[in-house]
């Protein structure tokens, strides 16, 4: 029998160095500790930032390296996440393979 180690590739990265933009915004909206500067709609399809001040000033220096909002609203859309402008989910952002509770 052969020692062949396991496959590490399905992992989430633990280091937020190692992490994709995708990975740090579900890890965001994950935490506890942010859930009142940004959160997941009840649906788990979009998520909202409710304090985007309080969000550019708390999180993205730490997820991102800066402590600009429009920089992470560019990076959102250069993802490919669309701002909802119409009905019940206005000023949200959604992206179709980004759900809460599948990283």
């Amino acid at each position: 029998f052969s020692q062949v180690p396991p496959d590490t590739k399905d992992e989430t990265p633990q280091e937020l160095s190692d992490m994709s933009f995708a990975q740090k915004v579900h890890e965001i909206l994950s935490t506890e500790a942010y859930q009142g500067y940004v959160s997941w709609m009840p649906h788990g399809r979009v998520f909202r930032i409710l304090i985007p001040k309080r969000f550019e000033m708390k999180v993205t220096p730490i997820f991102f390296g800066h402590a600009r909002y429009s920089t992470f609203l560019r990076q959102l859309n250069n993802h490919g996440f669309k701002h909802i402008t119409q009905g019940t989910d206005r000023n949200c952002y959604y992206h179709e393979a980004f759900l809460r509770g599948l990283p």
